[in-house]
């Protein structure tokens, strides 16, 4: 039975009963030649794509300024990580900002404390997962605090959020919402599994008031007093007849100590200065831009204005900085030479009165020695 041969396919030659004896056709170099070609092209192709995904993260990863500032570290002890939304991490340190979608890590010795940007406090406790999922601090009515507490604890002074934006300030655990009218409080989750007491959510107030709300109903918490919701949903919240011992105070407590009144004296005049210096920078980002800014082109336009202004005026500050390092630099640099031509001038007038004590030395000794002559 006849079988037939297949067509030969444009640009490679057709296969042939002993290839290992004849040497390939141009048509088939051709062929090979324009398949390594294409390859050649493609690899460059998803390298250039593979750079600019690399260059977008690290865009991303080096403007936090894109991100709202939430705070700004005051202390920091044991083992403490910090992650941003990019999944890049950090071990702070005390003066380090605190962004928005930055999630705290500690271990079994780690705590930290931080003053946030409402002239709020948080004090996180050891072995703890929290988030910080929502900020914004500009004094008006769109200012919002909101945290995720995965397991853990810490004590929240609230700032002017709590106090002049009750509702926008929230607590959220797998299980439950915690909300403040002004307050010093301690919310705590206790996972499945835990060895520290029944798992759920717990909220104890030192002062002003709270709430934990579940599916199942809510519970206002007092002074003086610890709220709970089970973790398995099905129990209504309720006020705790006694204070758990996992409440018990910390040492590193006393650092909080007249903290709360503290705050509540100078709430109304921070405030006041940050909503200053709000309008200040939106005046200088006027002023800054061109006329079709300073028009309002508002949407996605204005949005994408806005992230550049800002990131002139952080470049800005930035060089700035700089500019005053250096000229800290020179001054401490004069300082320096004027202090050594100091020296060199008390060396030169101390070689001086020396020559001359000599000089007169030898005097003296000449006239007491003219007699004897």
């Amino acid at each position: 039975m006849h079988t037939p041969r297949p067509a030969p396919v444009r640009g490679i030659a057709a296969p042939r009963a002993s290839r290992a004896s004849s040497p390939p056709r141009p048509a088939t170099l051709r062929g090979i030649a324009t398949i390594a070609s294409a390859m050649t092209l493609l690899r460059i192709l998803l390298l250039c794509v593979a750079s600019l995904c690399a260059g977008n993260a690290f865009a991303q990863a080096a403007s936090p300024a894109a991100r709202n500032e939430a705070g700004k570290v005051e202390t920091v002890t044991g083992g403490v990580t910090i992650t941003a939304p990019d999944r890049t991490t950090r071990t702070p340190k005390p003066g380090d900002v605190l962004y928005e979608g930055d999630a705290i890590a500690t271990n079994a010795t780690g705590e930290l404390q931080a003053e946030m940007l409402d002239s709020g406090v948080i004090a996180v406790r050891p072995n703890t997962q929290m988030s910080i999922t929502k900020y914004q601090a500009q004094g008006d009515a769109n200012d919002t605090s909101v945290f995720g507490l995965l397991k853990g604890s810490f004590r929240s002074i609230t700032g002017w959020i709590g106090k002049n934006n009750p509702s926008r300030y929230s607590i959220n655990t797998p299980t439950a919402t915690i909300g403040v009218r002004g307050t010093d409080h301690e919310p705590l989750v206790i996972p499945e599994g835990s060895s520290d007491g029944t798992p759920g959510t717990y909220d104890k107030v030192a002062a002003g008031g709270s709430y934990i709300q579940g599916k199942t109903g809510r519970v206002d918490v007092t002074p003086g007093r610890a709220g709970f919701f089970a973790q398995n949903g099905r129990e209504r919240p309720r006020l705790l007849t006694e204070t758990p011992r996992f409440y018990a105070p910390r040492p590193s407590d006393t650092r909080l100590q007249g903290r709360h009144e503290q705050v509540r004296a100078t709430l109304d005049t921070r405030r006041a200065e940050r909503q200053q210096f709000v309008r200040q920078r939106r005046e200088q980002q006027r002023l800054q831009g061109g006329p079709g800014q300073r028009a309002g082109q508002g949407g996605a336009q204005g949005k994408n204005a806005a992230a550049a202004q800002a990131r002139q005026q952080g470049a800005q500050e930035k060089r700035q900085q700089l500019q005053q390092q250096r000229q800290q630099q020179i001054q401490q640099h004069q300082q320096q030479q004027q202090q050594r031509q100091q020296q060199m001038q008390q060396q030169q007038q101390l070689r001086q009165q020396q020559r001359q004590q000599q000089i007169q030395q030898r005097q003296e000794h000449g006239k007491a020695r003219e007699p004897h002559r």
